[in-house]
């Protein structure tokens, strides 16, 4: 059998083996943030270090009334969280790289009251994620350093070839009158 084949039967071995991940391994979905119960919405009472509300600058104490899912879709909802349970309910609807946006306390009057949600633009974006203590995180974690090492590889193979044809294509200008008119 010649290399090519081979290679190809690994990648649809590999190919099977993430859609018998998908079906089978449960991955609940994970925001990164835990609420309780406040006046007119929901406080943040702690986030994670790592997880998908820190990056989306969600912050203790943060209060938010309202959750938004599918935002600029034509089944766009718009949530008014009540409690922790309206929340949780919200972002396990999501699904695993959604997106749902936090509206902050004080904003969903205006949101409901306006047919296309400009009143929007205060929201919080927080991405939903596999749950990382979830079967399918523990399944795939052996092959996170594989996958690491490999974009690491690619990203010093593109910086050089990149940095090279720039220097390549400017020393080939020619006179200073081109690269002068290059320039502008």
């Amino acid at each position: 059998m010649s290399l090519h084949w081979k290679v190809l039967l690994w990648m649809a071995a590999g190919a099977v083996l993430g859609v018998l991940m998908q079906v089978f391994l449960a991955a609940p979905s994970y925001a990164g943030f835990e609420v309780a119960a406040e006046r007119g919405g929901v406080r943040v009472t702690s986030v994670a270090l790592d997880g998908p509300a820190a990056r989306g600058n969600i912050a203790p104490d943060d209060v938010f009334e309202a959750a938004v899912l599918h935002r600029g879709a034509p089944d766009q909802e718009l949530l008014e969280l009540q409690g922790p349970d309206d929340l949780s309910g919200a972002i396990a609807r999501a699904e695993n790289g959604e997106v749902v946006w936090l509206v902050p306390a004080g904003n969903a009057a205006r949101a409901s009251a306006d047919d296309d949600l400009d009143a929007l633009d205060a929201a919080r974006a927080v991405s939903v994620t596999f749950d990382p203590g979830s079967r399918r995180a523990t399944a795939i974690a052996p092959f996170a350093f594989v996958a690491d090492s490999f974009l690491a590889l690619l990203k010093m193979l593109i910086v050089p070839i990149v940095l090279t044809s720039i220097v390549t294509g400017v020393a080939s200008v020619g006179s200073m009158g081109d690269l002068r008119r290059l320039g502008l």
